[in-house]
């Protein structure tokens, strides 16, 4: 499929300060992520990814006072790396999630699903999209609260009117050091039509985490 920029036009259009450094490994980052996000199949959406991706840098280097090194940064570079679980204070190194709650339909009884966590001071996290790989989600609605901002309350039920298994945001959202994140869902039950155990999603957020490189080598967070 074309796309109707190129990467250089991406690197082009932010307006602010990038370090040479940085601006080099984001030239050379940017044709890998652009194949990685290809799954999409839309290449504005894409580009607004990419451009989100751009301003995550910037902040980066603010936040952090080092250049940008890409997937593969030095001891002295901030990068790049996929969202784990664990970069958001989740106990499980999978995508996983198990509600508590009997059922909570129109609210009555709201589970958390992220508890509010307050990033460190070495990581900034963009998250575009969610998904959810249940063929019928336990989980009706999502409730996201970036920092001090409120999110409306986003129904994923239209995902499988659309036959996807995921959604993605409008707009990417940031995270920077010391703000918070908190999501609630709403669920239809925790117990299996089948079963009386309770019944995990494999749901997650799709995203990425920027950090310097001994925070990105840590296997537990």
């Amino acid at each position: 499929m074309p796309w109707k920029w190129n990467v250089k036009d991406v690197i082009g259009m932010p307006q602010g300060l990038i370090k040479p450094d940085s601006q080099a490994n984001l030239a050379e980052m940017l044709p890998f992520l652009l194949n990685d996000l290809d799954w999409i199949g839309n290449p504005g959406v894409v580009e607004n990814i990419c451009l989100a991706i751009v301003d995550a840098v910037k902040q980066g280097e603010q936040w952090f006072n080092q250049p940008f090194g890409g997937w593969e940064p030095n001891s002295n570079q901030f990068g790049i790396a996929p969202l784990r679980p664990n970069n958001i204070g989740l106990a499980d190194g999978r995508w996983i999630w198990t509600s508590g709650a009997v059922t909570s339909i129109n609210w009555s009884n709201a589970d958390t699903w992220v508890p509010s966590v307050n990033l460190a001071t070495d990581q900034l996290i963009l998250i575009y999209g969610y998904y959810n790989l249940e063929p019928v989600p336990n989980t009706l609605e999502l409730w996201i609260q970036p920092g001090a901002n409120k999110w409306p309350i986003w129904n994923i039920e239209q995902m499988r009117v659309s036959g996807k298994k995921y959604f993605l945001f409008p707009d990417p959202f940031i995270i920077p050091p010391r703000s918070s994140l908190y999501i609630q869902c709403s669920v239809r039950s925790k117990l299996a039509a089948t079963t009386a155990t309770p019944t995990a999603e494999e749901m997650g957020l799709l995203g990425f985490m920027f950090a310097p490189m001994a925070r990105l080598l840590k296997k537990k967070l």
